[in-house]
């Protein structure tokens, strides 16, 4: 039909996420529109095929990567670092003080970037846009990144002290929710100290 075959895809992931009785109060008597909603085994159908595309995407993400100059590879870098910046000051800002504290450093460490880049990177070379080649290994390289780094901070945030750093950053100048209360018996051995 000539659309967008990516937003295609979008328009018809949000429809089928968002699957539910729609009440129209325009309508006399409140007229409801009846879509039945999607069964439990349905949804476990589309997180199934959700991952398998996934893993195919990101297979050919994999093998479409070429050897990019080292300069791309460092302005990659800082990129990537700057979206984690970006991510602690606009977690701080948000979520500051009303999450627990461990929550919070997981949520500022969560910054990867994924499908949707590429795609819309795909979409610029694939159009001939003057750059669109600096562009798509551009992003390619930010992608990388993001993912590699988000996997190793979440990692260390679960296993080492980082959690407690990040911690005090968004407990300074914030009234903090407290930490869920441990269970009656429980030591240092056991939470892995």
């Amino acid at each position: 039909m000539g659309f967008n075959g990516p937003i295609a895809a979008l328009a018809f992931g949000i429809t089928l996420g968002n699957l539910k009785p729609m009440p129209l109060p325009f309508f006399k008597k409140g007229l409801r529109l009846e879509s039945g909603g999607l069964t439990d085994m349905e949804k476990a159908f589309f997180g199934e095929i959700a991952f398998l595309l996934k893993t195919f995407f990101f297979i050919y993400l994999g093998i479409s990567l070429e050897m990019i100059s080292t300069d791309l590879m460092i302005i990659g870098a800082v990129f990537t670092a700057i979206v984690f910046i970006l991510r602690i000051v606009s977690v701080r800002l948000t979520v500051g003080g009303t999450a627990p504290a461990k929550d919070a450093a997981f949520i500022a460490v969560m910054a990867p970037r994924g499908l949707t880049a590429i795609v819309l990177a795909a979409i610029v070379f694939q159009q001939a846009v003057p750059g669109g080649e600096l562009i798509k290994n551009l992003t390619y390289g930010i992608v990388l990144y993001s993912v590699v780094l988000t996997s190793l901070l979440v990692l260390l945030t679960d296993k080492t002290r980082l959690a407690d750093g990040l911690s005090y950053l968004f407990s300074v100048g914030t009234r903090r929710q407290p930490e869920p209360a441990e269970p009656a018996g429980a030591s240092r051995a056991s939470r892995g100290c």
